[in-house]
């Protein structure tokens, strides 16, 4: 939904907005190309701090939708490296609608997923193409946390599996509802983060630091009173946990991003995303005035 409002100036008169407008053109473009390989080599070029692979959220991964915090983490020694994706690779999963396992709830990652499982090789590729020993990290996001841990558990090969120091997930929705919630029959991911969390439990290897990030920014409510967030915040909370009266970052519930075992950094005022995603478009719509987990940057960015 657009709202059009006529903007005056001070004078009552029109005022011109053709800058806005030339925003406007180049945030929605369907044309908009993720970095090529020459330009992320040349941005991690110099960088000595440990890599970082971005696990994006759902329907992320599009050109624009981590290149601020991409430039942040930069700037304080880290080469990253996005797990790149497309509207047509995310429209993809469509197929597993009309499987049996879809309908079983028994889809499993690798199966269901193996368009986000082939970039996250091709993104670990372009990291060790420019050194093959290097450490790296795992920043996740949403989604993208529960199904890091499936690409680390089954994808990965062994040596590189070994490499990853450090795991620090965004909001990622890493539990399923208590037994005894009346959503608990009720699988959103029709069988995929059962499969992860009976393979991978918790803070499932040793060898791994875990960071779990969340935010109790959004109390959920029923009513309008507490706004349209608080509303969506029910409705999202209650369908990840049983519960929508509880705190969360307006998509995923504090109770449930949490992993076993993993440290916790709970922050106060930090949104799911900053981007709305679209499941066709070539790029997703920026929200204006949302501060998300990337914004809060300092306070975690020493997990990785």
């Amino acid at each position: 939904m657009f709202i059009f409002k006529r903007r005056r100036n001070s004078d009552g008169a029109d005022e011109t907005a053709d800058q806005d407008i030339e925003l406007a053109s180049a945030v929605t473009s369907s044309e908009a190309q993720h970095e090529t390989d020459e330009e992320e080599r040349a941005k991690n070029s110099g960088l000595t701090k440990r890599a970082i692979l971005i696990f994006p959220q759902q329907f992320g991964g599009k050109p624009g939708d981590y290149d601020a915090l991409a430039t942040d983490l930069r700037a304080r020694g880290h080469p990253v490296y996005l797990v790149r994706l497309g509207a047509l690779q995310w429209l993809s999963i469509t197929k597993s609608a009309f499987s049996g396992a879809y309908w079983a709830g028994k889809l499993e990652p690798s199966r269901a997923l193996p368009f986000f499982m082939d970039a996250a090789n091709a993104a670990a590729e372009r990291m060790q193409a420019e050194d093959p020993e290097r450490e790296f990290s795992i920043l996740s996001h949403s989604i993208g946390g529960w199904i890091a841990r499936a690409w680390l558990g089954e994808v990965a090969p062994e040596k590189l599996r070994a490499q990853c120091a450090r795991f620090v997930s965004l909001g990622t929705p890493h539990t399923a509802p208590p037994p005894e919630s009346i959503v608990a029959s009720v699988d959103q991911t029709r069988g995929l983060l059962k499969y992860v969390n009976d393979r991978w439990p918790g803070a499932y290897w040793d060898d791994i630091s875990y960071t779990c990030v969340a935010s109790k920014a959004v109390t959920g409510k029923i009513t309008l009173d507490g706004g349209i967030d608080s509303l969506l915040g029910f409705i999202s909370y209650f369908a990840l946990a049983g519960e929508g009266s509880t705190e969360g970052d307006g998509i995923t519930p504090v109770s449930g991003a949490l992993l076993e075992n993993a440290k916790a950094v709970v922050l106060d005022a930090a949104y799911h995303a900053d981007v709305l995603p679209n499941p066709v478009g070539g790029r997703n719509t920026k929200l204006l005035n949302c501060k998300w987990y990337g914004d809060f940057i300092d306070e975690w960015v020493q997990a990785l």
